[in-house]
């Protein structure tokens, strides 16, 4: 027992590819650079290329969609904390350690900041054009929004990080979202429902490309995420507007915090 818990990872980071090869020989670089006590898990859904990664990798002959791909990625991990990243993102030098600093203050699921993506985790930062420049980029935000964060019910899934207790608890990705959209809001429900700590972290930037996965899949995205709409909205309708989860407490959500 002794023997299989030193073997244990502390974080595991969970990458699903379809195609874009350059865009997750470019995430997984960047992870190599940026990160300490790790493993990566890449699932290959589907690609039509050999994904370029010779480590731990599961391959499907077909792309089975972007939740299933993270729960076989999940099942795979051996960390007791788990990251979900898109394979179009590029984190930040010491992106690990202090998001695991949010999770010693307490946090249960942690979402960084960005360039692209939809809700408050995005922000404008100074213009970079490769790494040493996007790490300067990244340093000097957190230390102008040194340990400043915010509650939320929702943390987009282009970058999340959770404890293994969460999945234990609440399962992992609801496969009904098929090729992708809404899990992540459903999964971070999920969490909230069952008294889980959400949070931006405010101080962390990670740059993310945006819809690339998407982009390569060729398929309708506003006719994917209408129809993934309608799944999300039969399932929490209710609840979000009698405010059974996101109100629990007054104002808990949008305040703007520091540890």
């Amino acid at each position: 027992m002794l023997a299989q818990e030193k073997e244990k990872k502390l974080l595991s980071i969970v990458i699903p590819v379809h195609d874009s090869q350059d865009y997750t020989r470019e995430c997984i670089e960047a992870i190599y650079q940026c990160t300490r006590d790790y493993e990566v898990v890449v699932v290959d859904n589907g690609s039509r290329e050999p994904v370029p990664f010779g480590g731990k990798i599961i391959r499907n002959e077909e792309n089975l969609g972007f939740p299933k791909a993270v729960n076989q990625g999940i099942n795979a991990a051996t960390g007791d904390f788990i990251c979900v990243i898109n394979n179009d993102c590029v984190v930040t030098p010491h992106w690990w350690d202090y998001i695991q600093e949010h999770m010693v203050n307490g946090a249960d699921l942690v979402g960084p900041m960005t360039n692209k993506v939809s809700g408050p985790q995005q922000i404008h930062v100074p213009i970079y054009n490769d790494m040493e420049e996007l790490g300067r980029v990244a340093g000097v935000f957190h230390a102008e929004n040194f340990h400043k964060y915010m509650y939320f019910y929702r943390l987009v899934g282009f970058c999340l990080v959770f404890r293994r207790s969460v999945i234990d608890r609440i399962g992992s990705f609801d496969e009904q979202f098929g090729m992708g959209n809404f899990e992540d809001d459903d999964f971070c429900l999920r969490a909230v429902e069952a008294g889980f700590q959400l949070r931006i972290a405010q101080d962390i930037y990670v740059h993310h490309y945006g819809s690339m996965t998407h982009h390569a899949m060729d398929v309708e995205y506003d006719k994917l995420l209408k129809e993934n709409m309608v799944k999300f909205t039969k399932k929490w309708g209710k609840k979000l507007e009698e405010g059974l989860i996101t109100n629990k407490e007054e104002g808990y959500y949008e305040k703007e915090r520091r540890f």
